[in-house]
């Protein structure tokens, strides 16, 4: 049998779609054998045919009118089309990504909980909305704003999603950025004495208790700076931070509180295990070859009412620790 795609113009004008079906039938008769043709009527078929073709081209049409990344699936959670930026992004041609679900594109990770909210955003009916970090192909992490909203057919039924991400790297670093200079100084990158306010009155309302507190304060800064300079100046305060930050926990707060003074809140620390520390910081090589010369008071409090006395106290210990002070107290006692 043989097939051919045949167009008839109808009588109404409109064409007529359809196949051309032919057999050769052999007969015992003198003129030999017959070739019986019909022909199928498929203009509703090709109708529909190019009805889908039509609709996928505006969905693409309108998908590449999308600046940022954006995509359709289908119920089941495959690709139906995505755009240009969608597919440089995850290194995927539009034809390789049709039918394909996000376990073929993404790390198994990202992949469950990609799955995971296009199926809740098709199962509630509502848009969702989900700020998160991915990797690109290159490797690199980019953050991302994404909102999934299902598509329903006549009745109502979630047939499928639309998604479309912003790429919100560059404002999430700003506020990265920002928040990390309203809590530390610049200069040393320690807390700031904002911060360091702000965690003592929260660990006040904790059970963190015993707590210490570390005052320090960096001897001869104004001399350093008056003589060779605030660069130098600089150098020595950077100094001094890596060393008394290197000495304590990384749940410890460590901050700078002012020019040439920093602080430590130990939460859940005895005083005698403070005062070790710093007998261990006043060892270290920066200090014994005098390249920089630091005072240091310690204090205790076992509970947030002695707290305030606490940082008077470990204050006036660290005056009291000051070379020259103790100079003028040795001198006292001849």
């Amino acid at each position: 049998m043989q097939r051919c795609e045949i167009r008839l113009a109808g009588k109404d004008g409109i064409d007529i779609h359809g196949q051309l079906q032919s057999v050769k039938v052999d007969t015992y008769a003198r003129n030999g054998s017959h070739v019986l043709c019909s022909i199928v009527d498929g203009t509703i078929g090709w109708l529909a045919e190019q009805k889908i073709s039509e609709v996928i081209r505006q969905q693409q049409a309108i998908l590449d009118n999308i600046p940022h990344i954006a995509w359709l699936k289908d119920r089941t959670g495959r690709y139906v089309a995505a755009n240009g930026p969608f597919n440089r992004l995850f290194g995927v041609t539009a034809r390789e990504l049709v039918g394909k679900n996000d376990f073929d594109i993404h790390s198994p990770e990202l992949a469950i909980k990609y799955e995971k909210d296009t199926m809740k955003a098709m199962a509630t009916g509502r848009r969702t909305y989900f700020e998160e970090a991915i990797i690109d192909r290159e490797g690199k992490t980019r953050f991302v704003e994404k909102i999934e909203t299902p598509i329903f057919n006549d009745t109502g039924v979630a047939i499928g999603s639309i998604g479309i991400v912003q790429d919100i790297t560059v404002r999430k670093e700003e506020e990265m950025a920002l928040r990390y200079s309203s809590t530390h100084d610049i200069l040393t990158g320690l807390y700031n004495r904002a911060f360091f306010n702000e965690e003592l009155e929260r660990l006040a309302r904790g059970r963190m208790f015993p707590m210490s507190i570390v005052m320090a304060d960096l001897n001869g800064l104004k001399k350093v700076n008056d003589t060779l300079g605030h660069e130098a100046g600089d150098h020595l305060l950077r100094l001094a931070a890596g060393i008394i930050l290197k000495a304590f926990r990384a749940e410890d707060i460590v901050a700078r509180v002012g020019g040439d003074e920093f602080a430590v809140l130990l939460p859940d620390t005895a005083q005698n295990v403070a005062e070790k520390i710093v007998k261990k910081i006043k060892t270290c090589p920066e200090i014994k070859a005098g390249l920089v010369s630091i005072a240091f008071g310690v204090a205790s409090a076992e509970n947030k009412d002695h707290l305030a006395a606490t940082l008077r106290l470990s204050d006036q210990r660290m005056y009291l620790d000051k070379p020259a002070i103790k100079v003028e107290a040795d001198e006292g006692k001849r």
